[in-house]
């Protein structure tokens, strides 16, 4: 039997399996139109099914027609791409994501079309889809070369405003040049125009493109400022200088407390890590210098990417030894017990051994008569006068400092507006709750006598200083917290 005879004799048979598994999707048996649906999925050659998956796109049998779609999704091309979108209109949005997701894991794992024509053909049809489906249509984008690159640069650039949250995080998906060129374009129109954009975009960075982000620092909010921090430490400080330090340059202690409190140091320079603790371990503000102790605990328990935990223990030891047996006892959570000090895990009362006193004795009037008769020591009664003369002495002495520090306080000056300030959120929060409306702690205060511009003086002290924090549009709370 020769090569060419063996080879006829396969396609003939796969030409029968395909054959019947085609006849079988007209039987009027279910069950054997079910069986060959589920086999027409998984054949290794079902491109050549796709005509008949197309004819019924628009099958009564609902089941029948979702399992044609997918079996499409694997393997559509050229003019059947166009009838496929147009059939979308067969089938549910939850059911269209799911073909457009199978698509993408058909381009991922299988290759996307490099033709340009076979490329244009695929835009052309998913620009048509609508919003809901934007973050899986800029993931196929993402396999169909420069064409599927311009596309969403061209979506970014001009209508920004109608990129939704999702999406942006499938930019994540395109080649490393492409994607840091799409990270720019966003970052600089979101700053422009969509600032809620910024959580999103923050997501895909990491400590190669964290300083595409920097304009947040120099134009964003404080909370904005915030969040830009936060992401810069869990993607690791591996640097002193750049943004690190337009961070602890910052005016806003909040903005320095976030990068301290969330620095990865599996991702982190020591280096960096310590030249960074120069710079806030003797900050003026106390929130501050907590975060950096808690930090410098931390290198004694955890390794940075360039070292190792003998040599971060010799160097915090020698340079913050001081600030080490502060922080350990107030973060518990960190192993500690390298220091070869012992840490209570609780506060204890500690024990006292009280032995019984001997019973107190009276005076009577026999003292002063000379004490006991048959005493041998007369000198006892005058001894006894002295100490009552000393007790009675310390006693008005005792009276009139008392009487002195009450003159003190009722001459002491009246409580300043930032004292006043805090006293009414105190008490405006246990009627309107922990958020007070600013326009609410104003009337209070404008009523006893405090003018405006002291008021947004005394308020602006408090926020710098963190003891109270504008908890959400137009209200202000208390901070609680035990440093």
């Amino acid at each position: 039997m020769t090569d060419a005879t063996t080879i006829d004799k396969i396609e003939k048979k796969h030409l029968r399996e395909l054959r019947k598994v085609w006849t079988s999707m007209d039987s009027p048996d279910a069950k054997v139109m079910y069986a060959a649906a589920g086999k027409m999925m998984a054949h290794p050659t079902g491109m050549s099914l796709l005509p008949k998956a197309v004819d019924l796109f628009d099958t009564e049998d609902m089941t029948i027609r979702r399992l044609m779609f997918r079996t499409a999704a694997r393997s559509v091309f050229g003019k059947y791409i166009k009838i496929l979108f147009d059939s979308f209109s067969n089938i549910t949005p939850a059911e269209r994501e799911q073909v457009l997701q199978l698509i993408e894991e058909r381009f991922r794992y299988e290759g996307a079309p490099q033709s340009t024509v076979q490329q244009k053909l695929w835009i052309e049809s998913l620009e048509k889809l609508g919003r809901e489906h934007q973050p899986t249509v800029f993931g196929i984008m993402a396999h169909l070369g420069r064409l599927g690159a311009k596309w969403v640069t061209s979506k970014i650039k001009d209508h920004v405003e109608t990129v939704t949250l999702g999406a942006v995080q499938r930019l994540i998906a395109f080649p490393d040049a492409t994607r840091k060129r799409l990270i720019k374009l966003v970052v600089r129109k979101s700053l422009e125009r969509k600032r809620e954009l910024l959580p999103y975009i923050l997501d895909i960075l990491d400590n190669r493109t964290i300083h595409y982000v920097k304009p947040y620092l120099r134009v964003g909010s404080w909370r904005e400022r915030v969040l830009v921090a936060t992401r810069c430490g869990k993607v690791g400080v591996t640097t002193s200088t750049g943004m690190t330090l337009d961070i602890l340059a910052d005016s806003d202690w909040r903005v320095k407390q976030a990068l301290l409190e969330n620095v990865n140091l599996s991702e982190s320079k020591f280096s960096a890590i310590m030249k960074l603790l120069g710079y806030v371990a003797t900050d003026s503000h106390a929130r501050v210098r907590g975060a950096a102790e808690r930090l410098i605990v931390r290198l004694g328990a955890e390794t940075c990417k360039d070292s190792s935990l003998e040599t971060q223990r010799k160097r915090i030891q020698r340079k913050y030894r001081k600030q080490l047996l502060r922080a350990a006892p107030l973060n518990k959570d960190i192993d500690s017990s390298w220091l070869g000090i012992e840490i209570p895990r609780e506060s204890t009362i500690p024990y006292i051994d009280e032995s019984p006193e001997e019973e107190a004795m009276g005076v009577s009037l026999e003292d002063f008569e000379g004490g006991d008769r048959e005493s041998e020591q007369p000198s006892s009664a005058s001894a006894l006068l002295a100490a009552l003369r000393g007790a009675r002495a310390s006693a008005e002495e005792d009276k009139t400092t008392a009487q002195l520090a009450e003159k003190l306080l009722k001459t002491e000056e009246s409580p300043s507006v930032q004292d006043r300030i805090i006293e009414a959120i105190k008490s405006l929060s246990k009627d309107l709750g922990k958020d007070v409306p600013l326009e609410a702690l104003r009337k209070e205060l404008t009523a006893s006598g405090v003018s405006d511009s002291d008021f947004e003086v005394a308020l602006s002290d408090l926020e710098r200083d963190g003891i109270i924090y504008q908890s959400g549009r137009g209200t202000v709370s208390y901070v609680e917290m035990d440093l």
